[in-house]
């Protein structure tokens, strides 16, 4: 898969129409267009959209972290103690992202 557009993306209102254009640094990422329900949910689609990047950065720093407590745990049991059901979540979400899965 190809590398997303790094962040910040933001959002603005398109000239002339309801659309919300989604923005990365060097241009446009997406649109939600004005038939996507009302003004809004447009706004929550779009505001979900553009915090895309900051949340697959705080996914895979989450997962980083709880590899090193897995490499560092004292006791080593302390390990044991991470909630498993929520990793698996975590790094089915990151592949996701990045078209793994």
């Amino acid at each position: 898969m190809t590398q997303h557009t790094l962040g910040p993306w933001r959002e603005r209102q398109a000239t002339g129409t309801c659309d919300r254009h989604i923005l990365g640094p060097d241009g446009p990422i997406a649109i939600v267009p004005y038939k996507w329900g009302t003004p809004e949910s447009r706004t929550a689609h779009a505001q979900l959209i553009i915090s895309a990047p900051n949340l697959l950065a705080a996914l895979e720093e989450t997962e980083a972290q709880i590899d090193d407590v897995g490499r560092n745990a004292t006791p080593p049991d302390a390990y044991a103690e991470i909630p498993w059901e929520c990793v698996d979540k975590i790094r089915a979400a990151i592949a996701k992202a990045k078209g793994q899965s």
